[in-house]
C-alpha cells in the first residue's frame, strides 16, 4: 500500500531527523513505535505532505509528490495529536465538514444522510446534537475519525490517538479502528507509544530507533523482542506470549547508567 524509498528529512540546517528510510506498509492496521524524538511524527507528516522530504513515497501506484493537495486529501486523512477542545460546533456539524470538498452552495439530503449513516456506523448517533467541547477525549477521537470516514479515504494517518485516554477507551478506540478496516476497507498508519497495545491490534509494526532508522518491521511476534526493547528503548524487559498468542511486555528497569 505505502512504499517509501530512500526517504530523508532535516529541519532547516539541522542534522537529518532520518535518512535512508525504506519500508513498505501493507493494507490494514499499521503501527509505528519508537522512543521519543525518533522522528515518528515527522515521518507521518512527510507521508501526508505537510513536510517535503527527499526520496519517494507511493500510495499504491501513485507517487504522492506529484499529486495536488486536494488530490492527496481525497485519498488520505491526517489526524494530528493535538486536540482542539474549544470547538463550539455540534458533532453532526463537525462530521458534515468532512464533506467540505464535496459540498455545494447548499447542503443536500444526500449530505445529511451520509452524516447520519456515518454517526450510526460509529455508534455515536446519540451525540449528534452535542457540542464537541462537551465531549470526553475518547468521544472526540471517535468524532474525528467519523469526520474522516465520510470522505472515504484510502488511508488514515493518526498521531498517538490514544494519548490522554484511559485504558478502557484505548482498547475501545483500537477495536473501533480494527472494525473500520474490516468493514470499510480503509487502512490506518498510527503512531503508538503503548507497545502492548500495538502488539494486540497491529497487523504490521515498524520500529524506529533514536537515530531515525528502521530497526525492524513485521508482525508483533517478529518485532517485539527483549533485544529490541534493550537496543531501541534502553530497557531491560521480559516478553511473553499470552493465551491469545500475542506478545506482552513487562518492563523491569532502565539500562541507562545513573
Amino acid at each position: 500500500m505505502i512504499s517509501i524509498k530512500e526517504l530523508a528529512f532535516a529541519y532547516q540546517e539541522a542534522e537529518n531527523v532520518f535518512s535512508g528510510i525504506n519500508i513498505n506498509f501493507p493494507e490494514g492496521f499499521n503501527v509505528i513505535i519508537g522512543p521519543n524524538a525518533a522522528g515518528k511524527t515527522t515521518l507521518i507528516k512527510c507521508i501526508f505532505g505537510v513536510l517535503q522530504p527527499k526520496g519517494s513515497i507511493f500510495l499504491d501506484d501513485k507517487k504522492l509528490a506529484t499529486l495536488s493537495t486536494s488530490e492527496k486529501q481525497k485519498i488520505m486523512s491526517y489526524l494530528p495529536q493535538t486536540d482542539d477542545n474549544n470547538v463550539l460546533m455540534t458533532v453532526f456539524e463537525t462530521v458534515l465538514l468532512g464533506r467540505l470538498s464535496e459540498l455545494g452552495w447548499r447542503v443536500t439530503a444526500e449530505d445529511l444522510n451520509m452524516v447520519s449513516k456515518t454517526l450510526a456506523f460509529m455508534g455515536i448517533s446519540d451525540l449528534a446534537e452535542r457540542k464537541l467541547n462537551e465531549l470526553s477525549g475518547g468521544q472526540q477521537k471517535i468524532v474525528a475519525i467519523a469526520q474522516t470516514l465520510i470522505k472515504k479515504p484510502r488511508l488514515v494517518l493518526m498521531d498517538e490517538p490514544t494519548n490522554s485516554l484511559d485504558l478502557q477507551k484505548q482498547l475501545e478506540l483500537c477495536a473501533t479502528i480494527k472494525s473500520i478496516i474490516v468493514k470499510e476497507h480503509i487502512s490506518f498508519l498510527i503512531i503508538l507509544h503503548d507497545i502492548n497495545l500495538a502488539a494486540r491490534y497491529a497487523d504490521y509494526i515498524a520500529v524506529i530507533d533514536k537515530n531515525g532508522r528502521i530497526y525492524n518491521s513485521g508482525d508483533a511476534k517478529t518485532v517485539i523482542t527483549e533485544k529490541m526493547l534493550a537496543d531501541v528503548y534502553g530497557v531491560n524487559a521480559r516478553v511473553f506470549i499470552d493465551v491469545s498468542n500475542v506478545p506482552g511486555v513487562i518492563p523491569l528497569n532502565s539500562l541507562r547508567e545513573t
